[in-house]
């Protein structure tokens, strides 16, 4: 087995459908969304809500992927710039949208493109992600779902959210 194979494997492992996938979830749902035009999704059961338009506080020396604050009914929310935390580099701006994840204890809103709509997907249909797949480093994938006229990819919140590049 390759070091990208297992590297591929232990990201696998921790992944959230790949843990409702071996409790014997027959299909995965997906909240989707659009960035640069690329379709992506995260495990329904990840998102807590969708903003539509939000005030965000800058905070100064924060890291680059780091648009600021939002204040979430009186809870602190980190907002990421998920094109620069995947190493989007086209940095077309429109109306944002925020999709509020959780993952364990950490609570945080991802700025998108577009909202799309939620996918039901066969739990086997999920497929690793090539090393290739939109330029991202493929621990930020879960995996990918081919769909009629796109693909559908995956991320892992879990290492996308400890991942620091």
């Amino acid at each position: 087995m390759s070091a990208s194979e297992q590297n591929h494997q232990a990201a696998q492992q921790e992944s959230f459908s790949f843990r409702a996938m071996r409790k014997g979830a027959k299909s995965l749902q997906f909240a989707t969304f659009y960035l640069d035009g690329e379709l992506f999704g995260i495990n329904i059961l990840q998102v807590q809500e969708i903003l539509m338009q939000t005030k965000i506080t800058v905070v100064p020396l924060a890291p680059a992927f780091v648009l600021g604050l939002i204040s979430l009914r009186g809870q602190i929310v980190t907002a990421i710039n998920l094109k620069s935390k995947l190493g989007i580099t086209n940095a077309s701006q429109g109306d944002s949208k925020y999709i509020v994840i959780k993952t364990g204890h950490t609570i945080a809103s991802m700025q998108v493109d577009e909202i799309g709509e939620v996918l039901e997907i066969p739990a086997e249909g999920l497929e690793p992600p090539s090393e290739s797949i939109k330029g991202i480093d493929i621990r930020m994938l879960e995996g990918v779902y081919p769909l009629k006229h796109e693909i559908l990819a995956v991320l892992n919140i879990e290492n996308l959210m400890h991942y620091n590049g």
